[in-house]
């Protein structure tokens, strides 16, 4: 995932449910999965965040990456 401060000119090209942050930018908090690692035996997952104000604040979900949610873009 991109992250930016909100000085850099980049921040507001960051994209959550396929819309520009900027167009969404009045809702508090957004869900997100990305890819993600087991730091023991490296297995390829995916984690679900919720986000408020783009700032990480909650693990909502952990799995195999070949049970990617279908509701999230890969």
């Amino acid at each position: 995932m991109a992250w930016w401060l909100l000085s850099d000119p980049r921040y507001f090209s960051w994209c959550v449910n396929n819309l520009k942050m900027n167009e969404i930018y009045q809702f508090e908090n957004c869900e997100e999965c990305c890819y993600a690692t087991c730091s023991n035996c490296n297995c390829e997952l995916y984690a679900i965040l919720r986000f408020k104000d783009i700032t990480p604040v909650e693990l909502i979900e952990i799995g195999k990456i070949e049970d990617w949610p279908d509701n999230f873009l890969k």
